[in-house]
């Protein structure tokens, strides 16, 4: 009960914010039009602190890439070496058919990264065989 008695003052003053927004404007409309008895430093004062305004609640979005892979990237271009073979590789593998592509990725870089999204479960695994990586999507499949 107490969320809603929350939500609707929130609401409540929201909308009077807005209204004392939609006041100014007004005015900003009539000093536009040359309407008088409009003192139009007051006016104008008020239009920039509506434009200069904070908005008062914050909107998180999220960084427009969370969640996915940069294709161009050195665990991008690794996805898709080990889409295009089909099965886990050795790391110098992985490395030799990057090179191929024109990726400069760096061993232990890569390594390093691959290993820590292995180990979130994430993206990679690890095989059986040391230092081999093959796509999380592949087990995932054969569990299914």
């Amino acid at each position: 009960m107490k969320d809603i008695v929350e939500a609707i003052k929130e609401k409540r003053e929201t909308i009077l914010r807005l209204q004392a927004e939609l006041e100014v404007l007004e005015k900003a409309r009539a000093l536009l039009n040359g309407s008088a008895g409009v003192d139009h430093s007051i006016a104008l004062h008020e239009v920039m602190k509506i434009k200069n305004r904070r908005p008062s609640v914050r909107v998180r979005r999220g960084h427009p890439m969370k969640g996915k892979v940069n294709p161009k990237s050195s665990v991008g271009q690794t996805i898709a070496v080990l889409r295009e073979s089909g099965v886990a590789l050795h790391i110098s593998e992985i490395l030799s058919r990057l090179k191929k592509r024109g990726s400069d990725a760096k061993k232990i870089s890569l390594v390093s990264t691959m290993t820590r999204l292995s180990k979130q479960g994430r993206i990679f695994y690890k095989a059986d065989q040391p230092s081999t990586f093959g796509l999380l999507e592949w087990q995932q499949a054969k569990g299914a």
